[in-house]
């Protein structure tokens, strides 16, 4: 076994080595079937109550590669369960809590947080890892690769934006890198789903009753495969918003107006009280019965409603959020750290670095025209999709929610590799780029079916029938 005084006694700037341990195989907790390997938890303070969380696993026989890993929500603990494929396979991997660990109150309190979380805390635990890896094992990681998904998305995209040159290949999966405008989007859909009172629009029983109305609605205007119980691609234009509506009374006459009104408000998204401008995309139809969907926007607690208690306080409502005054204060305070929009990918690029970004059309967490729009953006810094598929591709999976589930697709693979990591290896490492990839049903572990994906603007996907409202919202606070 090689040293671990060497991992303990390390000095790095802001950083402390709280423990080294050798973790013997099948010992660790949870996770019977990893190989033994070194367990590193460390902490970094950046600033005056900044207090990071993370930990790499070292294998006993590394591959030679380092994995980051995302966390997701509003993170708050290490996620083992994200790092043990990993190190199952032989890869050194990384996690961090992203600076929320501990009692709700203490995020209120320091202006840090909100940038541990946004970037600092990712960007400390791959530097801080990297140097761990090159002292314990005696030389540098040959490449190294992110893979994070929602929250984790976020991180994904803050790397390639801010860290051009940390990651040789990116997964960001259902991306959550419109932060704050994400979860303006949230408040929006909650105040127009429960009122103060706390009565709410919509039964449990009502809500699988839209979402069976829109598969429907779409299957007739020819969206989608005979006997599907998904959407393929749900455009919902103003138009088209108000035909599903029409067709939903139709169908459920038990519907009332103010119903439908709420659905029509939700399905539209958010918008400036004082400018009418945009803020966000709406909720996709046909999403309304997955997690974070109807059900959770009307419950007692706004979902994902933090960032806006770090600007307000603790006891802020809510329905005291002004859409114009206090959506230009949360922005103006935590946009910049928290927002990974910068469509700039040049030097991501020039770094030989190779993006895989990817939504499921039935997302009511992280809606995919946000991140269609965001692809489309790079493609245009780019030059065009030609010039940006050589780096950076992004595919829409038929019917899956947020990242792992729904009607459809429950996940996304390669033609040639089950893992989405092997695919970015041998994208990065042999120049083999994807020209499709594969979203598959599985069900109780067996695969139920395939089908080829295009990425974004090929001929497989073309950019037309574009998702609603992505033009005018707020992109411009990176």
């Amino acid at each position: 076994m090689r040293d671990l005084a060497a991992l303990l006694h390390i000095t790095l700037p802001e950083t402390v080595i709280c423990s080294v341990t050798h973790e013997e195989s099948g010992a660790f907790p949870g996770f019977p079937h990893l190989p033994s390997f070194v367990r590193v938890c460390f902490e970094n303070r950046c600033g005056e109550g900044s207090l990071i969380h993370s930990e790499l696993w070292l294998p006993d026989h590394w591959n030679g590669i380092f994995v980051g890993t995302g966390n997701g929500r509003m993170a708050g603990g290490i996620v083992h369960s994200n790092m043990a494929p990993y190190v199952a396979e032989g890869y050194a991997a990384a996690n961090t809590d992203m600076g929320t660990s501990g009692y709700p109150e203490r995020n209120l309190l320091y202006a840090a947080v909100p940038t541990d979380f946004g970037w600092r805390s990712t960007q400390r635990m791959t530097e801080v890892s990297k140097e761990l890896i090159r002292v314990y094992y005696g030389r540098e990681a040959k490449k190294s690769y992110f893979i994070g998904a929602s929250t984790g998305g976020n991180q994904a995209l803050q790397m390639a934006q801010r860290f051009p040159e940390a990651y040789d290949g990116i997964l960001a999966g259902v991306p959550a890198n419109n932060r704050i405008f994400l979860h303006t989007y949230f408040i929006w859909n909650h105040v127009h789903l429960r009122k103060p009172d706390g009565r709410v629009f919509f039964s449990d029983d009502e809500i699988p009753m839209i979402t069976a109305a829109a598969v429907r609605f779409f299957q007739l205007r020819g969206d989608g495969r005979p006997g599907d119980n998904f959407i393929t691609r749900p455009i919902q234009d103003t138009d088209t918003i108000h035909a599903f509506l029409e067709f939903l009374h139709t169908e459920h006459p038990s519907f009332s107006e103010e119903q439908l009104a709420a659905l029509e408000a939700v399905y539209s998204g958010p918008v400036n009280s004082v400018t009418g401008r945009r803020i966000y995309n709406g909720m996709p139809i046909g999403s309304e019965k997955f997690g974070c969907g109807i059900r959770d926007c009307q419950a007692p607690e706004c979902p994902f409603f933090m960032p806006f208690r770090w600007v307000f306080g603790w006891d802020y409502s809510p329905y005291d959020f002004d859409f114009a005054a206090d959506l230009d204060k949360v922005s103006s305070m935590l946009s910049p750290a928290m927002n990974a929009n910068n469509a700039d990918l040049t030097a991501f690029r020039d770094h030989g670095g190779k993006l895989l970004m990817y939504s499921g059309t039935a997302d009511p967490c992280v809606p995919y025209p946000d991140a269609w729009r965001y692809m489309e953006r790079v493609q245009e810094k780019a030059g065009g999709f030609a010039t940006a598929a050589e780096f950076c591709q992004y595919y829409l999976l038929p019917g899956m929610d947020h990242g792992a589930g729904g009607d459809g697709a429950t996940h996304m693979t390669g033609e040639k590799y089950t893992s989405l990591l092997d695919v970015l290896r041998d994208w990065r490492e042999n120049g083999n780029t994807p020209e499709t990839m594969l979203a598959v049903r599985m069900e109780n572990g067996g695969k139920v079916w395939t089908r080829t994906v295009y990425p974004l603007g090929s001929a497989g996907f073309p950019i037309k029938g574009r998702p609603p409202v992505c033009d005018d919202w707020y992109l411009e606070t990176v």
